[in-house]
């Protein structure tokens, strides 16, 4: 399973098929990206990206890693082994891309936060819109068949599902508060909502669209935190500074197993490649 994670300062750890572990880290301070051996800790390289590169994500296969440029139109596609990049996609007339995944077949898809919009990228290249008509359209999660897509409306208070085949807004979740963060069961029945305006998770039936009220008291576990062994986020002082270390956290144990590298100035969403 490969997956990048939505809350800034945390990522997961990746599975791809290669055998050295490497964490990516997303510079919005000075438009880099940086590559990270996660079992030493150094630095492998900085490469330049598109203004305030944020959200990163995996490509299937594990080879390549995209990463958008939230301060303009584009995604940057890198070669994670030769730490070269491979190309640009420009998402223009949508703008500021945030929220991005790389499905299993081979599609990338990015909320489009300035145009109130989402952007799929096939793999040949074609660009197709899809309006959401909510302000503040900041993060997606897609379900499983990668047909049906969910995005978090920050600033209309709604989530929009979406059908990335005919490229056409279904319905909007009346959620309330700033949702954020999202994340779905495996079976895609129940998502998981996080909000900015308040310490509470959200449950909603995703058939019934309709919040399940006894599903949220179940667990307050943030959404944005995925079943996973590992987990790595920034250091606390990392938001108050550059170049700091970047903490490598045990989620089971609970404990801090040990720092890697040094990224650029104001970092934003990592992940990591293996």
């Amino acid at each position: 399973m490969r997956r990048t994670i939505a809350a800034a300062f945390c990522a997961l750890l990746l599975t791809a098929p290669t055998t050295a572990e490497t964490l990516l880290v997303g510079n919005k301070g000075e438009d880099t990206l940086s590559l990270i051996a996660l079992a030493s800790g150094e630095e492998l390289a900085r490469l330049p990206t598109g203004k305030m590169p944020h959200e990163v994500a995996i490509s299937p296969d594990g080879k390549q890693a995209a990463v958008v440029a939230y301060g303009s139109t584009t995604i940057d596609v890198f070669d994670v082994a030769s730490r070269t990049e491979v190309r640009t996609i420009d998402l223009s007339p949508n703008q500021r891309p945030h929220g991005l995944l790389w499905l299993s077949d081979g599609r990338l898809v990015a909320t489009t936060e300035g145009s109130d919009s989402v952007a799929v990228v096939a793999p040949d290249g074609k660009l197709t819109s899809i309006s959401t008509g909510q302000k503040g359209t900041h993060m997606i999660v897609v379900a499983p068949g990668n047909r049906t897509a969910y995005t978090a409306n920050i600033a209309s208070g709604t989530v929009s599902v979406l059908d990335l085949k005919t490229a056409k807004e279904l319905r909007d979740f009346a959620v309330g508060g700033k949702p954020e963060g999202l994340s779905l069961t495996k079976r895609g029945n129940e998502l998981w909502i996080g909000d900015l305006d308040a310490p509470r998770v959200q449950v909603w039936d995703t058939k019934k669209g309709q919040e399940d009220r006894r599903a949220a008291r179940r667990s307050g576990r943030d959404p944005r935190v995925d079943e996973s062994r590992w987990k790595i986020r920034r250091d606390e002082q990392h938001r108050r500074g550059d170049d700091k270390p970047v903490r490598c956290r045990n989620a089971c144990a609970g404990a801090n197993d040990h720092r890697v590298g040094r990224a650029g100035k104001g970092p934003g969403n990592i992940a990591v490649q293996r």
